[in-house]
């Protein structure tokens, strides 16, 4: 009986250190919540849709507070987190910058829903297999919704 107590310890104590799968979703949902923000910036200077407007300025305003969540955890898990958009995800940006009226609206909601996506699986991922509790919590938490258009 001595025996089995600290061998459940160490498998507990385990299961609470995070893995590099942690790590990878944690940085995967923070480029993403970057990006929506973004894009939702991007949308309240270029769109005049009510709907579009609307939307990209509850979305900013999670995405931000996400991101610092976010950002806390990583930084007591010293986990990297990015801090900016890659090259391809910068001509991404510029080309949607370009467009104008219904074009510049359509292309926004299909952005927002491809990232919607994106951090949905990241909080799949990390509830589905995740070591970290705090980490699940945080990704279960965030204003994740469909984009609708």
């Amino acid at each position: 009986m001595k025996m089995l107590i600290p061998v459940l310890c160490l498998a507990a104590i385990a299961q609470a250190v995070p893995t590099r799968g942690d790590y990878f979703w944690a940085a995967k949902a923070g480029e993403v919540t970057q990006e929506i923000g973004r894009y939702a910036r991007l949308a309240l200077e270029q769109s005049h849709d009510p709907s579009v407007l609307s939307h990209a300025r509850r979305v900013e305003a999670e995405s931000r507070t996400d991101f610092k969540q976010l950002a806390r955890l990583a930084e007591t898990r010293e986990m990297p987190m990015a801090t900016g958009p890659t090259g391809a995800q910068q001509q991404e940006y510029h080309a949607m910058a370009l467009l104008q009226g219904a074009q510049f609206d359509r292309a926004y909601w299909k952005k927002q829903q491809e990232s919607n996506t994106a951090l949905n699986l990241c909080r799949n991922q990390s509830l589905a297999r995740s070591h970290d509790a705090a980490l699940s919590q945080a990704l279960n938490s965030m204003g994740i919704e469909a984009a609708s258009r």
